[in-house]
């Protein structure tokens, strides 16, 4: 009877793998002696008893493994065990090669298509229908959220029942096998708009008059415009008195100021039934012709 030696540059615990080939008289082989670094990283030594996959021993198995294969052994520290895994030489190289084949093309998840409908920009008070988010993915997750929501590794939509009236974004985050992520995402904004060309002097200034106006939706009152006032007519600026700050207006051709004052502020209820006060600001002269306006 007698036991093989392996040596081992890392220290041992319940679990550790051991792959190597048994030599080629192994009719008498019943365990292993296993060197590792110590505590002390001075080499010591364990004697494992080999046994199959389900605990028989060797000396109660007939050919547990042949001459000069490859066998991959799982050792128990605890009960001075080690189970032998692999005894098919064959068999081992196969799946070593398949391992390395799988690591070699591995393919990261991908999230191919994020669709969500009636993402995009709108004017505030549009009331948005609740969308159906669907997506595809290159291959099955490990694991998927959308908006922090857990989701079945099989599914790729989900279907909301709310309208949407304020900013809203659908974020999809995908996990693969190996840890690696994906994220897509969509979004429905709401903005406020300003408004720009040019007003009958001393016309009403009302959500009508306004309405007649050139729109831009955006967040700030920072824009160029170029509009063509008559005989009778003044350039007109209109924006939101909240949030936009206070305007200054320039010539954009020479860079000179040019004249504007607050004309009114108003309710000033938009195309989607939106009401907010609104200011509104007009050139101190009239019938200026074609100016290129520079608000910031």
């Amino acid at each position: 009877m007698a036991n093989i030696r392996v040596d081992l540059n890392t220290k041992i615990q319940d679990g550790t793998e051991i792959v190597f080939r048994s030599p080629v008289d192994c009719s008498a082989i019943t365990g292993l002696i296993v060197y590792y670094p110590g505590e002390d990283e001075n080499t010591t030594s364990k004697e494992f008893a080999l046994a199959d996959a389900h605990g028989n021993n060797v000396g109660d198995i007939d050919n547990l493994f042949a001459e000069n294969v490859v066998v991959k052994v799982i050792l128990d520290v605890t009960s001075g065990m080690a189970f032998v895994q692999n005894a098919d030489t064959n068999a081992y190289i196969e799946q070593r090669f398949a391992d390395i084949e799988a690591e070699l093309f591995y393919v990261n998840i991908d999230i191919t298509k994020f669709t969500c409908p009636g993402a995009g920009t709108y004017e505030i008070g549009t009331v948005i229908d609740p969308p159906t988010v669907t997506w595809t993915l290159n291959k099955d997750p490990e694991s998927q959220t959308l908006n922090g929501e857990a989701l079945g590794v099989d599914v790729r939509s989900k279907a909301y029942t709310d309208k949407v009236t304020t900013d809203k974004t659908y974020t999809l985050n995908v996990t693969g096998q190996k840890g690696e992520t994906d994220t897509a995402s969509a979004s429905i904004k709401f903005l406020r708009g300003v408004y720009y060309g040019v007003l009958e002097d001393g016309a009403a200034i009302d959500s009508a008059a306004i309405l007649k106006l050139t729109r831009k939706l955006q967040g700030s009152r920072a824009i160029t415009f170029t509009a063509t006032a008559g005989a009778n007519q003044r350039h007109a600026f209109a924006m939101p008195s909240s949030g936009y700050g206070t305007p200054t207006f320039k010539d954009a051709e020479t860079g000179f100021q040019a004249g504007f004052y607050k004309a009114s502020t108003f309710q000033f209820t938009n195309a989607s039934g939106h009401m907010e006060s609104y200011d509104v600001w007009l050139s101190t002269n009239k019938a200026l012709g074609s100016m290129t306006v520079a608000v910031s």
